[in-house]
């Protein structure tokens, strides 16, 4: 089989391409990768694509979604489409382009896979009848060295964006800013809010015919990625909670990616900053030498594991994450290792951060790593795609 695959911009997604691509041919199969970058039309990338079998889209933002004036980019390719949602399948608050996105899955549904990590776009995109397996995020990470046997270099982590809390909502300008807002504050108060049932009940109705179901999916994805917007607050309310604990961030405010000077911080004596972090081994080495590295998922996410806890947990790390319903599909230590509020992480941080509980601790380190081994591997994963692939 010949698969293609766009590269990306951002170098973690690039990452992820790259790794694909390379698992694609241990599997015994051949790749084309395309680098929007050196594409010097639309015409060259379709011919790159010309023979290809399969192509795999894992970047709802990158040049194979360009909208065109009739459709979008991925409808001229005559190869069978599988794309990958490891983040929500629009990256937009524009409703007519998420409208006229969906009416795209549906004109090549015959001819298309979906793969999503969230359960809800599972149920959604399948309700419409766009064809919707679910996914698990794909540890890229290898076998952990043994556990260290000295102290660690580091208390708490955190490696993300987060800026402190914001005190009003956002003026989007739309009649909804308020309840984008409350949704903010209802994952603030509970880590395993849906952010999506906030939806459903301002629209409790499912309408029956087709065209009515489009559109209200179409109102519900815009609605999640207007509160997506308030992520990085609602990261920066949780870790300014965290007591006195050290806390090292990692990023924080994302000015710094675009070479601005940071000036949202969270103003604590035990919290410290430094540069985001981007380089794999760089990763892994803190997730290797912090006592708990914490994780909190973007608004975006009701149910969703997300592949920072996975490299962790791969890594041989110790991670703190939020509630997600897709953990206990993952690990058998779900109870322990994740925190539906403020309370719960505070109790399981003095807990985890006691040196008494060292060896629980490590142990439970190494019960995520041969878990997240079993099933999140990028080879499983894989094999599981290209056979859900051929058979369709």
């Amino acid at each position: 089989m010949l698969i293609g695959l766009e590269r990306s911009k951002t170098e973690i997604y690039d990452r992820i391409v790259l790794e694909l691509s390379a698992e694609f041919g241990r599997q015994g199969h051949s790749t084309v990768l395309t680098d929007p970058a050196a594409i010097a039309n639309v015409g060259d990338l379709l011919a790159a694509y010309r023979r290809c079998d399969w192509v795999v889209i894992t970047n709802s933002a990158g040049l194979l979604s360009l909208p065109l004036q009739d459709g979008f980019l991925f409808e001229a390719i005559p190869a069978k489409l599988a794309f990958i949602h490891h983040d929500a399948p629009f990256n937009t608050t524009d409703l007519g382009q998420i409208q006229r996105k969906l009416e795209a899955f549906l004109r090549i549904r015959e001819r298309s896979l979906h793969f999503s990590i969230e359960n809800c776009d599972q149920h959604d995109l399948g309700g419409l009848g766009i064809p919707c397996q679910p996914l698990v995020h794909m540890s890229t990470v290898g076998m952990p060295p043994p556990l260290a046997s000295t102290s660690v270099e580091r208390s708490v982590a955190f490696i993300g964006h987060a800026v402190p809390p914001i005190q009003g909502p956002i003026a989007f300008g739309t009649p909804r800013d308020q309840h984008y807002f409350e949704s903010y504050l209802n994952r603030v108060r509970r880590y395993d809010h849906r952010v999506k049932e906030d939806f459903d009940a301002l629209e409790p109705a499912v309408p029956a015919d087709a065209p009515a179901r489009l559109a209200r999916l179409s109102r519900k994805a815009q609605y999640v990625q207007y509160v997506n917007a308030y992520s990085l607050f609602m990261r920066g309310a949780v870790l300014q909670d965290i007591g006195d604990h050290d806390i090292h961030i990692f990023g924080g405010d994302p000015a710094w990616i675009h070479g601005v000077q940071p000036s949202r911080f969270i103003v604590r004596d035990n919290i410290r900053y430094y540069q985001p972090i981007f380089e794999k081994s760089t990763i892994l080495d803190v997730f290797r030498n912090t006592a708990v590295n914490l994780n909190i998922t973007s608004l975006q996410f009701d149910s969703a594991v997300i592949n920072r806890l996975l490299d962790c947990a791969a890594a041989g790390g110790f991670m703190l994450t939020d509630a997600k319903d897709q953990l206990d599909e993952l690990t058998t230590i779900a109870d322990e290792i994740s925190f539906a509020t403020t309370e719960e992480l505070l109790e399981k941080l003095a807990f985890y951060l006691d040196p008494s509980n060292r060896s629980k601790r490590l142990e439970l380190a190494r019960i995520l790593a041969q878990d997240i081994r079993r099933s999140c591997s990028l080879a499983a994963t894989i094999g599981l795609m290209l056979d859900i692939m051929s058979r369709h």
